[in-house]
């Protein structure tokens, strides 16, 4: 098994659950019938984190050049996919057997508290600027990491 067939895998499977939990959920809501007051904000929350997920997976492909490990980052991607997870589990919101009434849009004004939101996103975006800066091993790719030059000026450096 080489070392991308190893940390792809473990991204697909994170991403797979991902996945899986948000077809769930929203299985569950279909089944509940009357008994759901759709609202447009969580299904589209669940849009784009579908398409963060699917968008992700695709990007995974570009480290099937790694020949070497290097722990922080793939602790810190492994993180970073968490993060995601938890962003697709809390998208919709859980139907239980004998409850009352789901209002989609009371879960997604109320109990989704905001700060929740902002600070997964933060911590996707430092947890992936740091993998970045973790990860690259010289100046032309660390140039290319945060695309400050062009791949034909970084390979004058």
């Amino acid at each position: 098994m080489t070392l991308f067939e190893l940390t792809f895998t473990l991204s697909a499977l994170i991403l797979g659950l991902a996945l899986t939990h948000m077809a769930s959920s929203l299985y569950r809501l279909v089944l509940a019938g009357r008994r759901v007051r759709w609202a447009l904000e969580p299904l589209m929350q669940a849009t784009l984190v579908l398409l963060i997920v699917v968008f992700v997976w695709l990007n995974e492909w570009n480290g099937r050049g790694v020949t070497t490990i290097i722990y922080g980052r793939v602790l810190l991607r492994a993180l970073n996919l968490l993060v995601l997870y938890i962003a697709a589990a809390v998208c919709l919101p859980e139907v239980r057997e004998g409850a009352g009434e789901v209002n989609m849009y009371a879960y997604y004004s109320l109990q989704l508290d905001r700060r929740t939101g902002v600070s997964l996103a933060l911590a996707d975006v430092e947890t992936s600027g740091l993998s970045r800066s973790l990860c690259c091993d010289d100046v032309c790719q660390v140039a290319l990491a945060q695309r400050v030059v062009t791949r034909s000026d970084a390979n004058l450096l």
